[in-house]
């Protein structure tokens, strides 16, 4: 039988039995609020209509993670680089195809936990860098291709999973400009 997370501490169970579900849950049951924001003058916004486009990469990402609870939470995040801990996205291209993208661990490197706590209401945002030599699983569109996925960030806080809504993010870095060849 396999055992899956459902928020508040209850199991999940897949098993010989079939499927035993969690009770249904709105948003405000969740301590946790992540979402992918994007930086403007007047601070930090959600992405008009939940889509926005990448046009460099490697490809920088604001993660903000709110407190719902009327309670403080602990938050976990890796003291070396200040990002949450177990933080990934999910990625999902136009046939459907999923792509998990977590963050390297680099041979013999040990990571670093600490913990912060979250006031009710409060939120911490941090920016984050995906490039292929940090993290695993990346996306690397060529100069002038376009392409697009659904992307949701997944944040695993103690024994809670934590899951932004879906955005569609459209990835197309600029094409290089036609070299000019030398007239004699």
């Amino acid at each position: 039988m396999k055992q899956l997370q459902c928020s508040g501490g209850m199991m999940l169970a897949v098993g010989l039995l079939g499927l035993m579900a969690c009770p249904l849950q709105s948003a405000a049951d969740f301590n946790l609020k992540l979402s992918i924001v994007v930086k403007s003058a007047s601070g930090y916004v959600e992405p008009e209509n939940g889509k926005f486009a990448v046009t460099s990469q490697p490809t920088s990402f604001t993660v903000q993670v709110h407190n719902n609870s009327k309670l403080p939470q602990q938050i976990f995040t890796d003291q070396v680089s200040g990002v949450l801990s177990k933080l990934r996205f999910e990625l999902t291209d136009a046939r459907g195809e999923n792509r998990l993208v977590s963050k390297k661990t680099p041979l013999g490197a040990r990571t670093v936990w600490g913990t912060r706590s979250l006031a009710p209401g409060e939120m911490l945002a941090g920016d984050v860098l995906i490039t292929p030599e940090e993290w695993d699983n990346v996306i690397v569109v060529p100069p002038g291709e376009v392409r697009q996925f659904t992307v949701r960030a997944v944040y695993e806080n103690g024994s809670e999973t934590v899951y932004s809504d879906r955005y569609e993010v459209t990835i197309a870095p600029p094409a290089a400009p036609a070299a000019t060849a030398d007239e004699p």
